[in-house]
C-alpha cells in the first residue's frame, strides 16, 4: 500500500472499504517495462504518451491510478454477480455483493516497517485488497464458505445459523455482515454481528473487545484460531428507526 493512496475516514467510518491494484509493486504483465503500470484496453482516440511503458499491441496501453483500480473492482463485481446468478441466486442484493467482496479481501500491508496501515479495517486499505477467488462462493465450497441474502429484521429481532469448524487446524473464520442503510446523517438502522464458538464470543469490527460497533453498516469478525466444533453466527437488530432492515452475510473458513 503506497502512501500516496487516498485515505479515510469518511464521516467517521473507515475508508476506503476495499482496495485494488493501481500501481503495483510488480509488473502485472510480462511485457511491462515498469513496475508502476497496469495493462489496459485503449480507446482509438486516446493518446498514449508511453509515460508508463510501451505496449506492443496498439489496442492496449499501460496506465495507473484510480482509472485502473476502479475498473478492476467493477470487473470483479460483474464476475461475482454472474457467478451468483448462474448458481441459483437470480437477484442478488447490493448488500450481498458488497459482503462477499469484502469478506474475500486479503489484508494489505503498508509501505513501511512497522506498517503505517494497521490491522483491517483501517483508513488506508479498508478491509484489504480485493481477492475474487476468495469472494466467489461456488456449490463445491459447501462447508468451507457460504452466504445468505436475508429478509428483514424488526426491532430486537435476531436470526442465527451454524458453521462447523473442522478439527484439523488452526483455522481462521471470516464473517462479514452488510446492510443497505436508509439515507440519513448517521447510521439509521443498526445491526449487530455476533459470532460464538467454544464458549467465546466476537463482535463485528471489535476484535476481542466486548463492545459493539455503532457507526458502520459493514461489520466483520476475523477470528484466527477459532475453536473447532460448532460456531454460531447471529445477526441482531439493535436499533431500527425507519423500516425493517434486510441484510446479507458472507463467510469463509481459511
Amino acid at each position: 500500500m503506497t502512501v500516496v493512496s487516498t485515505s479515510g475516514p469518511s464521516a467517521g467510518r473507515p475508508g476506503p472499504r476495499t482496495s485494488s491494484p493501481s500501481a503495483p509493486a510488480r509488473a502485472t504483465a510480462p511485457r511491462s517495462p515498469t513496475p508502476m503500470a497496469i495493462l489496459s484496453t485503449r480507446s482509438r482516440i486516446a493518446p498514449d504518451h508511453g509515460r508508463f511503458g510501451a505496449s506492443t499491441d496498439p489496442a492496449f496501453m499501460f496506465d495507473s491510478g484510480t482509472s485502473m483500480a476502479t475498473p478492476l473492482v467493477a470487473g470483479c463485481v460483474a464476475v461475482l454477480r454472474e457467478t451468483l446468478v448462474k448458481n441459483g441466486t437470480p437477484k442478488p442484493s447490493a448488500a450481498l455483493i458488497k459482503a462477499m467482496l469484502i469478506n474475500g479481501a486479503d489484508e494489505l500491508k503498508g509501505q513501511y516497517v512497522p506498517s503505517e496501515a494497521g490491522p483491517s479495517p483501517n483508513n488506508n486499505s479498508g478491509f484489504g485488497i480485493v481477492n475474487l477467488q476468495h469472494a466467489v462462493v461456488l456449490p463445491t465450497d459447501a462447508g468451507r464458505a457460504g452466504f445468505t441474502d436475508a429478509k428483514e429484521l424488526n426491532q430486537a429481532e435476531e436470526r442465527a445459523f451454524g458453521i462447523t469448524i473442522p478439527p484439523a487446524g488452526p483455522r481462521t473464520l471470516k464473517v462479514t455482515l452488510v446492510w443497505t442503510d436508509p439515507p440519513g446523517p448517521a447510521l439509521q438502522n443498526d445491526l449487530d454481528l455476533i459470532v460464538r464458538a467454544g464458549g467465546q464470543e466476537r463482535h463485528g469490527n471489535m476484535g476481542t473487545d466486548p463492545g459493539f460497533d455503532r457507526i458502520n453498516n459493514v461489520e466483520q469478525v476475523h477470528w484466527q484460531e477459532v475453536p473447532a466444533g460448532e460456531a454460531e453466527v447471529v445477526v441482531r437488530a439493535f436499533r431500527i428507526t425507519q423500516f425493517a432492515q434486510p441484510y446479507a452475510v458472507a463467510w469463509r473458513i481459511l
